[in-house]
């Protein structure tokens, strides 16, 4: 397996590619924004989004380099970029935050690909305009548009799974708009035949708990408003039913298996984008939106799923609005921000007798939080060079903690500079740094998780220090990029296990600090006219200061060593297409119940693809038949929760003219 292994990565460096690292781009925050020019950027479009088959945002970031995906015992699918926490991860859609910001992330999973029309990352130092808490990066979603192509798709697998949906586009001479719908059902995730799942686990096929139903919609309506001004607003809404897997290496007996369900699960955002430009070299772009969460969590007494122990009733309101102004001056570009985030938290806990409901619930606990970010940048381009400069401070005020202890309001401020310098037509060479925060989240502060977690609302604020310096390359048949980079983070917000009164709880805590030095290696090559290979390649160290000079091991849990993709993939002008990709995923430790760190497995798995396109009477039409990790590999995340095993899916997808 570790010949494997080595054969990809060393695939991957020599091949030097990444089917989402085309090209380094300019990325959009409130439809125009831009990262920090030196930054290091990746981008899936919508035919990448169709090549790989993705029906949800996990299914897309995937293929992101430096990107480690994990499903936590809460049942959330988060993204980790370079070893940063998800919460250190910005989620933009349409220019608004999908970040819940009662814990700062949102699960991946269910938000659908079918909506998007581009995704880019930026792993490193983003730009200021993006607002608090990006010191781990940001993704950026920018929905389908009224150009879209009108078209349906279907496909179905192993697990129960099928998934469907439809994309309409049209409009007159004032308005064109977008509609976009979808539905995904699974009877539950594949088991790999390696798993080792000593409790909890009945079926020896699919994985306990894990069915789930999903109903999503999209619409987006465009108009330009004379020549210099433009509108837009787009709704996306995401209702989901779904059980969480428990985790498999804890014994149910010590009342530390979360046995949950979501039987409602619902999320609506509402985007409204102004543009208006007063004069050539002057814009001011407008965001506001708002965003309405609600969940409701079952807590089972046992892995049977029959009886309920306790209910937990969230409902989070969010309002935001983002305004930039831009000004052009010759070779000297200025930027201005002021961004207001205002978010609601209502929970409600209640706890059942015997599986019976009390006769009255208890009165919901009420959070309330705003944050405010202003800052600014500075651009200059000379030539073959670019200068990029930037400013920002965040401010969080803590308005209604629920009835536990005040924990004061929080103040951090950003730096952020780079420069990129072009060789020649091929090569460029670039340096970014930075200073980014992260503040603590009222659940971090404040959240007992239905009796999981202590809470600690003297958390305080991340930070960290960002440094990175890719090398660049692009020619016709070539481009990679390879790009060091440095993380130094102080107050590293992590978690230990403590026992109060018998009861083994977790609770949140400021680490001194911790220290990540790496490389990524990405891009593609074609190899010949129809033959192409593309992969990546990241490998770091990261590990937290020592605590009170103890020598114990300095991990940072669920943090792979090495990631790395390779794909090989051929065209045939007929319409036939086939790819192969390896994926490998390095050594990482968990935290067990003893906070003593495991080592979990180090994993080698392929996926493989084809498909056929033609033409049927005006309408384009593809089918494929896929499997991911057709040799049933254990992938291991986390203890207890591995990813699914063999997946075998087929489908289609027809394309109007």
């Amino acid at each position: 397996m570790r010949v494997i292994a080595s054969v990809v990565i060393f695939a991957s460096v020599a091949a030097s590619c990444s089917a989402w690292a085309r090209d380094e781009i300019i990325v959009s925050v409130v439809r125009g924004e831009t990262s920090v020019r030196a930054a290091t950027v990746y981008e899936l479009d919508s035919d990448d989004l169709l090549d790989i088959r993705a029906t949800s945002l996990s299914d897309a970031l995937s293929r992101a380099p430096s990107a480690s995906l994990q499903t936590n015992s809460r049942g959330e699918t988060l993204a980790f970029f370079r070893g940063a926490g998800e919460r250190q991860t910005a989620l933009f859609f349409d220019g608004a935050s999908l970040n819940i910001p009662w814990d700062n992330r949102l699960d991946i999973a269910l938000v659908p690909s079918r909506a998007a029309a581009q995704i880019s990352t930026t792993p490193g130092v983003s730009s200021v305009l993006y607002g608090a808490n990006t010191s781990g990066g940001v993704i950026d979603i920018n929905p389908v548009s009224a150009n879209t192509t009108t078209s349906f798709d279907v496909q179905g697998g192993e697990g129960g799974f099928l998934d469907g949906g439809a994309v309409f586009s049209g409009g007159g001479e004032s308005w064109r708009g977008v509609a976009a719908a979808g539905f995904t059902h699974r009877e539950g995730a594949t088991l790999t035949r390696d798993a080792n799942i000593a409790f909890s686990q009945a079926d020896s096929s699919l994985r306990t708990n894990t069915d789930l139903s999903r109903l999503n919609g999209f619409a987006r309506l465009e108009t330009e408003l004379g020549r210099n001004h433009s509108l837009s607003a787009s709704i996306l809404a995401i209702d989901v039913d779904y059980g969480i897997a428990p985790e498999g290496h804890l014994d149910p007996g010590d009342n530390s298996v979360r046995f949950w369900r979501y039987p409602k699960s619902r999320h609506i955002v509402g985007v409204i984008n102004a543009t208006i430009r007063p004069t050539d070299d002057l814009s001011i772009r407008n965001a506001v939106w708002v965003q309405q969460f609600n969940q409701t969590i079952e807590s089972y007494s046992s892995g049977q799923y029959a009886q309920i122990d306790d209910l937990q009733t969230d409902s989070d309101r969010t309002y935001g609005a983002r305004v930039v102004a831009e000004n052009t001056a010759g070779v000297h570009l200025l930027r201005g921000v002021v961004t207001i985030v205002d978010a609601r938290h209502r929970q409600t806990d209640v706890a059942f007798t015997n599986g019976v409901a009390p006769d009255v619930a208890p009165p919901p606990d009420r959070f309330h939080r705003r944050t405010v970010s202003v800052g600014g940048e500075y651009e200059l381009s000379r030539g073959v060079t670019r200068l990029s400069l930037g400013v920002s401070g965040d401010f969080l005020q803590t308005l209604d903690t629920g009835g536990r202890p005040e924990a004061g309001d929080f103040a951090t401020w950003n730096l952020i500079g780079g420069i990129e310098h072009e060789l020649d037509d091929r090569w460029s060479i670039a340096f970014s740094a930075g200073r980014k925060t992260r503040l603590p989240t009222q659940r971090e502060l404040f959240g007992t998780a239905i009796d999981r977690f202590l809470i600690n609302p003297d958390l305080k604020a991340e930070s960290a220090i960002l440094i990175e310096a890719p090398v660049r390359y692009a020619d016709d048949r070539l481009s990679f990029t390879v790009a060091p980079f440095t993380n130094l983070s102080t107050n590293t917000i992590d978690q230990r296990n403590v026992i109060v009164d018998n009861l083994n709880l977790r609770q949140r805590i400021n680490l001194r600090g911790s220290r990540n030095f790496g490389v990524e290696v990405f891009g593609e090559a074609s190899l010949t006219e129809r033959l192409s290979v593309a992969g990546n390649l990241t490998a770091m160290r990261l590990r937290r200061l020592p605590e009170n000079d103890a020598l114990d091991e300095r991990f940072l849990s669920e943090r792979p060593q090495v990631l790395a993709r390779a794909s090989l993939s051929y065209v045939h002008p007929n319409g036939l297409r086939g790819s192969v990709e390896a994926q490998y995923r390095g050594r990482a430790f968990s935290l067990d119940q003893n906070n003593v760190f495991i080592p979990l497995a180090r994993s080698t798995s392929f996926n493989a693809e084809i498909s056929y396109g033609f033409s049927l009477a005006d309408s384009a039409v593809n089918i494929f038949l896929r499997a991911d990790n057709f040799t049933d590999t254990l992938i291991e995340p986390q203890l207890g929760l591995p990813v699914s095993g063999r997946v075998i899916r087929g489908g289609l997808r027809v394309s109007a003219p």
